[in-house]
């Protein structure tokens, strides 16, 4: 099973990881947690650009990465993404969509997502929306409206994917959201 933590910069997705690893520590379950995040990925990569810098070659790498990331835990019994291919794809969308990367690189870009998705399916998404201030750390993007900008395309791009697995926006509290995704794994699993 693979579940994605998913949202944009400063929802709270790392500390969430963290809370769920603590909760794991103690039972018997074949977990791995995957962290996909941009700025952890590229301190030993040159030239490559993040949030609203990215270009062409940077979601190429970040969206490959993701998945060969995720090919490689897929036979675990459970895989928590810190992100998925599928939050890369909605950066790489906002790229197009402010003249970032061309109709031909984005088609490229959907081709990728979209067999990973075939391959490589996310069992649930489970999108945290900004409740933090943005926080000034190395390579963060400071632009309330590039958030939102983002914000707003999780909405609109991954709505189609309801059919397909389960995705639920979770609440601003850190216990509520861990008390869902345990909820939810509970049914899964015998925790």
């Amino acid at each position: 099973m693979v579940i994605s933590i998913s949202g944009t910069h400063c929802t709270g997705k790392s500390t969430l990881i963290e809370a769920l690893k603590k909760g794991f520590q103690n039972l018997l379950i074949d977990v791995v947690f995957l962290k996909s995040s941009g700025r952890e990925r590229i301190k030993n990569v040159a030239n490559i650009k993040i949030n609203e810098g990215g270009d062409f070659f940077s979601q190429l790498y970040f969206l490959s990465r993701d998945i060969t990331q995720l090919s490689e835990n897929f036979d675990r019994q459970l895989v928590i993404c810190d992100r998925s291919y599928l939050d890369t794809w909605v950066y790489s969308r906002y790229l197009y969509d402010n003249g970032k990367l061309t109709k031909r690189e984005m088609d490229v870009l959907d081709g990728m997502k979209d067999s990973a998705s075939l391959v490589l399916p996310i069992d649930a998404t489970f999108i945290l929306k900004p409740s933090y201030d943005l926080v000034d750390e190395e390579n963060r993007s400071m632009s309330i409206d590039f958030q939102k900008e983002v914000e707003q395309l999780f909405d609109e791009l991954l709505n189609p994917f309801s059919s397909q697995h389960r995705i639920e926006i979770l609440p601003n509290s850190d216990e509520e959201r861990v008390k869902i995704i345990i909820n939810f794994l509970k049914t899964k699993f015998t925790l």
